[in-house]
């Protein structure tokens, strides 16, 4: 039978390998958890102190709902695609957290073994030290990518506020300098000033918001253009002939 001595000496040895995969893990988390409270502060900043106080998952669930009522498909589709990604990072990160490692010895003496294995109280689960860096090789990759995205958010997010902002008010509200700014779109492509192989309505558009026209992340944006360009040039089509 394996002495009290050794077990120790073995057991810490063998609990010594799980210290990196493990913190990397948690920090891994702790990166993503920080990154979507930002998310949320973005889309819901008058309410974003009160969704701190819930957990995780309830926060990212509320991102998912504000995406599916006030976003575009391009910014809904960008946030789903990272929910997918880091949702079960952090199912890892908490049955790592909250689940004990268990040690099993092995023979005596020189022969002595010690190995480790995490055991789910709730789910019928183990997982071993593999497991533990394969997961921690994923939430890095992860959480760096969502770091990423986070950041970038807010300029992607107020862009898109901005742009359809500006195009509803010249369709509906008329504001002069959107209105002029049309109108004068549409007389230099009627004037043949824009390049004649070039459609005048996607120029204006390309150099009004710096976009590609053919990039399909702006197909809502682009439809509702056509529909302001459309209207500058009905107004116009009947200030010219007096209707």
């Amino acid at each position: 039978m394996m002495s009290e001595e050794e077990f120790l000496a073995l057991a810490k040895a063998e609990q010594d390998k799980w210290v990196n995969p493990v913190g990397r893990l948690i920090l891994a988390a702790a990166s993503i958890e920080r990154s979507v409270n930002e998310l949320l502060n973005v889309l819901e900043p008058e309410a974003s102190g009160v969704w701190r106080k819930k957990d995780f998952f309830t926060r990212a669930g509320r991102i998912s709902d504000i995406s599916k009522k006030e976003l575009s498909d391009t910014l809904a589709a960008a946030l789903k695609d990272q929910k997918r990604k880091y949702w079960p990072v952090m199912e890892s990160r908490n049955a790592i957290a909250h689940n004990p490692l268990f040690m099993h010895a092995f023979g005596q003496g020189p022969d002595a073994v010690v190995s480790a294995t995490i055991l789910h109280q709730q789910k019928d689960m183990a997982y071993n030290l593999a497991d533990i860096r394969k997961f921690a090789d994923e939430a890095d990759a992860v959480s760096a990518d969502l770091m990423q995205f986070a950041a970038n958010f807010p300029i992607a997010h107020q862009r898109e506020i901005d742009l359809a902002h500006s195009i509803f008010t010249a369709m509906h509200l008329r504001r002069p300098e959107e209105g002029d700014y049309l109108s004068a779109e549409v007389d230099a492509g009627q004037a043949g000033i824009v390049d004649a192989a070039a459609d005048p309505m996607k120029v204006a558009f390309e150099a009004k918001y710096n976009r590609d026209w053919e990039d399909p992340s702006g197909d809502e944006m682009k439809a509702i253009w056509a529909d302001a360009w459309a209207a500058a040039k009905a107004d116009q089509t009947g200030q010219r002939t007096g209707t």
